[in-house]
């Protein structure tokens, strides 16, 4: 059988049929960096070359009075493993799952066991050696990450210190190389993400605020949309407009975290009315919406 092994980074998995390596590729499970070997090549290939050799392959590996019809794949439940764990699993060596009905969780245990026990590659040994990291005979992958991961975050600690930025252990690495870099969020940011009934984590920067903002905007035009549609067919709301749909909203998510799951519809209303009883024939109210 034509057998075909893939490499990423310090890993390697395989071997696959040329179909499968078409395929995988399609499915975002091989990626375009990834580079491919079969016997008689000198040296690994980047992937598209190696595609490039494979097709003729792929084609006479079926035979053309038969063509190979494949079924449709069925849709993966929401926790079924990413392609990206099983990459990884296949990479690792680790035996005994199938792929149909592998849940993430239980791939990212059987993920973070694997790494205990495997070595660490050239590439984890190339970072602890760039930041001067002792290195023993026997360091594993996750021993690896471990140390990495302990002298960043000291390292981007003393940067935070040193600039006099705020954080709330227990903190991340990553989370301490964002405030440092970008910063922590403005007064504004968290005045907005309060308006939106939003909870960012206490360690959150700046760039990844600036994310999240810019989609619950994206996501509060429709639920603006949904309850002005509401408002207009209830004779309580004659004449509202969606900029006070809009405040009425806002209000309720900057003092009402959750209202949405606590009878959502009711409280809408009973805002509506406490904020613009002129709507059904009241006099104007002079409570300020916020």
């Amino acid at each position: 059988m034509f057998e075909v092994l893939i490499r990423r980074g310090e890993a390697s998995f395989g071997p696959l049929a040329p179909d499968e390596v078409k395929a995988q590729f399609e499915q975002g499970v091989i990626l375009p960096t990834d580079e491919g070997w079969f016997e008689g090549l000198g040296d690994w290939l980047p992937i598209a070359q190696l595609l490039e050799r494979l097709a003729p392959m792929a084609t006479e590996a079926r035979a053309p009075s038969e063509p190979k019809v494949e079924p449709a794949p069925a849709a993966a439940p929401d926790d079924a493993a990413t392609p990206a764990q099983i990459v990884r699993l296949r990479a690792l060596g680790v035996v005994g799952w199938d792929a149909s009905r592998l849940k993430r969780e239980e791939a990212a245990a059987l993920i973070a066991k694997a790494e205990e026990a495997a070595p660490a590659g050239r590439v984890l040994i190339s970072k602890m050696e760039r930041m001067g990291l002792p290195i023993e005979p026997g360091l594993t992958i996750a021993g690896a990450r471990r140390r990495l991961e302990s002298a960043t975050l000291l390292h981007y600690l003393a940067i935070l210190d040193a600039k006099g930025i705020r954080y709330v252990p227990p903190i991340t690495a990553a989370e301490a190389e964002e405030l440092a870099e970008s910063g922590p969020p403005s007064e504004r940011q968290w005045q907005r993400a309060a308006e939106m009934g939003l909870r960012p984590p206490p360690n959150i920067g700046q760039r990844s605020l600036d994310r999240i903002l810019e989609q619950a905007a994206a996501d509060e035009v429709g639920i603006i949309e949904k309850y002005f549609d509401l408002a207009i067919r209830s004779t309580g709301c004659r004449g509202i407009t969606r900029q006070q749909v809009r405040d009425v909203l806002r209000y309720l998510n900057g003092n009402f975290p959750g209202w949405r799951e606590q009878d959502g519809d009711r409280r809408f209303f009973a805002f509506v009315a406490k904020f613009y009883p002129h709507l059904s024939g009241a006099a104007p109210t002079t409570q300020a919406t916020g």
